[in-house]
């Protein structure tokens, strides 16, 4: 199967500064695909190169098997949707969503019936004559997207769409994003910094950090296995005990820590006697009487916060490690704040990982 984007090698610098480095990835057709990382990370820049409005340093972009360097973009079977969305405020709704259409010479008869397809598809029927100024902010969500799948691309580059939107707005329209997309079956390049658009929405996430990939995989596994140590801290709330590898046996680690020796799954590039870090997720942090088997850390409880269904307590511990647990506000009564409280965690549900060199 031939791979809807592939990236192999590809860099782009400004000046001195790699905004994209090195990297290589097959996008698969029909998929949605997220890249996910901090500001500054990249992300922006690899999917304007996609686009073609920036030419890379090194390596090639090819789509759908084509290379694409050196292709325009009005030359290339791409769609951006901008985080501004660059709607046309004073022209319909139906103007917005045919501009493209018009510009490749189709029919007028032709670019109607599409324009009427696609305002079914966006759940928009008959509000072709509307402007776009007296819509909502979901609505003109909507029709950003209609418009770029009106020139039929093979792939479509979102750059941040639901950034501006308030939040249970985002969450309806990442909802219908993502069916839409099964829908039509386009192969969908999404770029965020929000980890639950990220992990809610996509078959595959790229993490991203100063220019590189730093893992590649399903939501599930970015979130339960990180494959670095940025992609534990950046992906979700987490825990992190930093300590010295003193074992490594049946694909466990222990650590010596400021609690003493604690055990978790050992990532890669481990070794005995170099630093690493226990990751350990806040719901797999728990309270009450352990199991003899349990792995244990203390602190002091600093303050909880109720969230509905979840509460989460927040403790500080030795050598100003700070811990999170959260866990069912149907649950037995937190000890009052400024009380030592003792968590407990099972080896399995812990990772550890070799640090990076600064």
């Amino acid at each position: 199967m031939v791979a809807a984007v592939t990236l192999d090698s590809l860099t782009v610098r400004f000046g001195r500064v790699a905004a994209v480095d090195d990297v290589s990835l097959d996008i698969r057709p029909g998929e949605f695909f997220t890249l996910l990382g901090p500001s500054g990370c990249g992300k922006t820049t690899l999917l304007r190169c996609l686009a073609g409005f920036v030419q890379p340093t090194a390596g090639r972009v090819a789509i759908g098997g084509r290379d694409m360097n050196g292709v325009g973009p009005n030359q290339r079977p791409t769609a951006l949707i901008f985080q501004s969305l660059a709607l046309f405020p004073l022209m319909s709704v139906a103007d917005n969503i045919a501009f493209g259409l018009e510009v490749r010479g189709m029919d007028r008869a032709t670019r109607h019936a599409r324009v009427e397809a696609l305002l079914d598809l966006i759940a928009l029927p008959g509000m072709g004559q509307r402007r776009v100024d007296e819509l909502s902010g979901g609505q003109r969500q909507r029709v950003a997207i209609a418009r770029a799948l009106a020139v039929e691309p093979a792939v479509l580059l979102l750059d941040e769409p639901l950034s501006a939107l308030d939040l249970k707005l985002r969450q309806h329209m990442r909802a219908e994003l993502r069916a839409l997309q099964q829908r039509t079956g386009i192969t969908f390049v999404y770029i965020t910094h929000d980890q639950g658009e990220a992990l809610a929405m996509s078959d595959r996430v790229g993490v991203m950090a100063n220019g590189r990939l730093e893992q590649v995989a399903e939501p599930g596994d970015i979130y339960a296995s990180p494959a670095t140590p940025f992609v534990a801290r950046f992906v979700g709330e987490t825990n992190a005990i930093p300590g010295r590898v003193v074992a490594i046996d049946g694909g466990q680690a222990v650590l010596e820590t400021p609690f003493g020796r604690l055990t978790g799954r050992s990532g890669a590039d481990l070794a005995v006697g170099t630093m690493a870090t226990l990751f350990l997720r806040p719901e797999r942090l728990r309270t009450g009487p352990p199991p003899w088997s349990a792995q244990l850390v203390r602190g002091t409880l600093e303050r909880t916060e109720f969230e509905g269904a979840a509460t989460t307590l927040f403790a500080s511990a030795a050598d100003g490690i700070r811990l999170v647990c959260q866990v069912a506000s149907h649950a037995a009564v937190p000890p009052a704040t400024g009380t030592e409280i003792t968590f407990f965690y099972a080896p399995s549900d812990a990772l550890v990982l070799a640090e990076q060199p600064a």
